[in-house]
């Protein structure tokens, strides 16, 4: 039996991994645009110790026994880090002036508004609901907090915080905002009158721990997460490649596709030598570039699906003078005050002492003066108390070609209209896989787990 990948970020590796698990004798061949496998996951590498990751990309199980265990086994167990359940990772907030080092969600008892005021508001709110529906995705962000907190919290911190990251009105937000940046509860309370009345899971489900280190073991999630103590997310790229080298997958790295004919199950490639090739009679397919990338092999008008442009996306990769002394793996810039989306701290992940590298990223900016803006930033993170001094040794300004994804309703009803048009489009050969395979399919875990799924099929 013969098989084709089309794409090489983790959907396309993962692909082939589960193809050669249940067809061992076929013959894998994965095909990838670029010249280097991994797509987000690649990170890049400056040499000398400076490789860094494109965005914060901590790795998490996913309950599937059978990806978990893959993952675990190609990266050298000298490398790889396991964070304890429900300590790994440690996340904050810029928010209202304060660097919360103890929680990523919104704590009012730092908040600049009425603080009594809003708090009796949300105690309000959620002595009138029963329980807390699951979280619509492709709602409108108003609708989807209004529901969750109320109206107050939701008009009052919710909309400009999240109208500031995104450079977006809130009418205009989907309630997957939410979710990307993680906001789905608020602290209120402090830690003791928090756990005298934590056994109530209602009140769990809306009012977070006031300290992230203090959670008490029965309420941590039970999955682990993990990186890589050298190279980072690329380290499983890496190891996948590795693996699926060994089992006689192939690849063609730097080739381009000409002509897609779904229906007979053959393309016409072209390679970086500007040579051309074609292959036919494949028995299955899988188009693991994401609905998007799906659309654009087969020529269509993404424009008539009405999706909005996305933000520019810069990353600003630091090796600072001294490390930095904070046990925050990353956090958000939700402050009105702030210019950067999120910070991504090495020295937290390897837990290595001398580990002095950082990585800033900036949303919205169409033009950057990195030496405007690089200490600009540095002062900021220096203010806030995360850097001790602003002294930096290394600099680079890395802008990602595809940019940042916004949250909108128009773009998540998009994506999710597209997903249905494509598939429509297959045959019983092909599948897709990656983000938006399936309505509000996003996020790292989700789609490992849908893509083991999704290539088990052609099995059926």
């Amino acid at each position: 039996m013969n098989f084709l990948v089309i794409g090489g970020g983790v959907a396309g590796l993962l692909s082939a991994h589960r193809l050669r698990v249940d067809y061992p004798d076929a013959s894998i061949t994965l095909i990838e645009r670029d010249h280097q496998l991994g797509g987000l996951l690649a990170g890049v590498d400056y040499g000398k110790g400076r490789y860094f990751d494109l965005g914060t990309h901590v790795f998490q199980e996913t309950g599937n026994p059978d990806i978990d265990e893959f993952l675990f086994s190609i990266v050298p167990p000298e490398e790889l880090i396991h964070f304890d359940v429900g300590q790994g990772d440690l996340a904050g907030s810029f928010f209202s002036g304060h660097l919360q080092t103890n929680t990523h969600f919104t704590d009012l008892r730092h908040w600049v508004g009425d603080t009594d005021e809003m708090v009796a508001s949300l105690r309000s709110h959620f002595a009138g609901i029963k329980d807390f529906p699951s979280l619509d995705r492709c709602a409108s962000l108003l609708d989807v907090a209004n529901l969750r907190f109320g109206k107050a919290y939701a008009s009052q911190v919710i909309a400009p915080m999240l109208e500031h990251v995104f450079g977006r009105s809130a009418e205009t937000l989907s309630g997957f905002a939410l979710l990307l940046l993680g906001l789905t509860r608020v602290v209120v309370d402090d830690f003791p009158d928090w756990l005298a009345q934590s056994k109530d899971e209602k009140y769990r489900s809306l009012f977070g721990v006031p300290d992230q280190r203090l959670l008490p073991q029965e309420y941590r999630n039970s999955k682990r997460s993990f990186y890589s103590r050298k190279r980072g997310s690329f380290a499983f790229v890496e190891g996948i490649t590795k693996f699926l080298e060994s089992s006689g997958v192939h690849f063609k790295l730097g080739t381009s596709i000409v002509n897609l004919d779904l229906e007979t199950a053959s393309l016409h490639l072209e390679n970086s030598m500007g040579q051309f090739e074609t292959i036919k009679n494949l028995d299955g397919i899988v188009l693991a570039t994401g609905v998007i990338g799906v659309a654009k092999l087969l020529g269509l008008d993404l424009a008539s699906f009405g999706f909005d442009r996305p933000m520019p996306h810069d990353l600003i990769h630091l090796e600072l003078k001294e490390p930095v002394d904070s046990d925050l793996c990353y956090f958000y810039g939700l402050d009105s005050k702030s210019d950067f989306f999120r910070i991504t701290n090495y020295r937290a992940l390897t837990n290595l002492a001398d580990d002095c590298r950082l990585t800033i990223e900036v949303l919205g900016q169409k033009q950057l003066n990195p030496e405007v803006l690089v200490p600009s930033l540095t002062n900021q993170l220096q203010a806030l108390g995360f850097l001790s001094n602003e002294e930096f040794t290394f600099s680079r300004l890395q802008r990602l070609p595809a940019g940042f994804p916004v949250p909108t309703v128009r773009n998540m009803k998009a994506l999710e209209s597209l997903g249905i048009h494509l598939e429509n489009l297959l045959y019983p050969h092909t599948r897709i896989a990656g983000i938006g395979a399936r309505p509000g399919l996003f996020f790292q875990n989700e789609i490992m787990k849908d893509v083991f799924e999704r290539a088990a099929r052609f099995a059926c």
